[in-house]
C-alpha cells in the first residue's frame, strides 16, 4: 500500500505543471492613462513599442513627454553625455547601445534611429522598469 502512495505522489510531481514565479509588471503613475487618452502620446510609434514588448500606454506617453514625437530629439545639456531620440536615452548607455543595436561603441547618434532607441528602451525597461525615466 505504501509503495502505491509513493508511486502516485511521484507521478503527480513528475507530471504537474511547473510552478511559475509571479513577477508583477512595473507600475506607472495612474495619471499617465488620462494623459495618453487626452492625446499626449506618440501614436505613430506605438507599433514599434509593441514590436519591442514595451507597454504601449506608458511608453507612448514617455515618447511624447521626452521628445514630443521627434526621433532626432537631443538634449545636449544632459550632464551624462546628452539624451537622444524618442525616449531620450542617456548617452552614457554606449555599451548597451552597441550591444543591442549592433553599432560601434560610442556611437550615440545611433539612438536617433527609432528602432535602436526602442531596443535600448526595452533593454532598460527589462532591467530597471521605469526607473530610467524617473518613475
Amino acid at each position: 500500500m505504501l509503495k502505491r502512495i509513493y508511486v502516485a505522489v511521484f507521478a503527480v510531481l513528475m507530471f504537474a505543471a511547473p510552478v511559475q514565479a509571479h513577477h508583477s509588471a512595473p507600475t506607472y503613475p495612474g495619471w499617465v492613462d488620462a494623459a495618453w487618452e487626452s492625446g499626449k502620446r506618440c501614436k505613430r510609434w506605438e507599433g514599434l513599442m509593441r514590436a519591442h514588448n514595451l507597454p504601449v500606454r506608458p511608453f507612448s506617453y514617455l515618447c511624447w513627454r521626452e521628445s514630443r514625437r521627434n526621433p532626432k530629439a537631443w538634449n545636449r545639456h544632459d550632464p551624462a553625455s546628452g539624451s537622444y531620440g524618442l525616449w531620450q536615452i542617456n548617452g552614457s548607455w554606449v555599451t548597451v547601445t552597441a550591444k543591442v543595436c549592433g553599432t560601434e561603441w560610442g556611437d550615440r547618434t545611433a539612438l536617433w534611429n527609432p528602432t535602436c532607441n526602442a531596443k535600448v528602451a526595452a533593454h532598460l525597461f527589462r532591467e530597471s522598469g521605469f526607473a530610467p525615466w524617473g518613475w
